[in-house]
């Protein structure tokens, strides 16, 4: 019992959903083309690597707009345009582990569902994970919406 308990004080899991006005596809763009993440995410406001499993991409983060931290992240799953998911670790599993997944669904109008979230484990997740964590995510979605809605159609052949 000691042991379940002990898990649940270093295990925290953030999960946000946006209804975007795009297809999964469009979503999947603006989500991969990570060099662009500076002009847009004010999450993740840098990043770079490869968008495919097993491949690393750097990120830095700045959490609820406070100092940044850049960490690498080894992508465990790229299904387009439906399921993203990285995995990052401070030192060891845990110690830290932060296994990011933006998962999209397609409406029927045309628009997509995003799920944003995290799961956090390891003993720092309690000092380095703010209480109000969640508004990162809610702001990303935000700022990944309004992104779209920015961006030109393509071009009709």
């Amino acid at each position: 019992m000691l042991s379940h308990r002990l898990r649940l004080r270093v295990m925290r899991e953030i999960r946000t959903e946006a209804v975007l006005d795009a297809t999964p596809e469009a979503v999947w763009d603006v989500l991969t083309d990570l060099e662009a993440y500076a002009e847009w995410n004010p999450q993740t406001v840098d990043a770079s690597g490869t968008v495919a499993g097993g491949e690393r991409v750097e990120l830095t983060v700045r959490p609820g707009g406070g100092r940044e931290r850049t960490m690498t992240a080894t992508v465990v799953e790229a299904d387009p345009p439906r399921r993203l998911e990285w995995v990052s670790t401070l030192g060891s599993r845990w110690l830290f582990s932060a296994r990011h997944t933006f998962e999209l669904e397609p409406l029927e109008d045309g628009r997509t569902r995003l799920v944003n979230g995290e799961r956090l484990t390891g003993v720092l997740v309690r000092f380095a994970v703010p209480d109000d964590a969640e508004s990162d995510y809610e702001a990303m979605n935000r700022a990944l919406a309004e992104r779209l809605a920015d961006a030109e159609p393509a071009p009709v052949s």
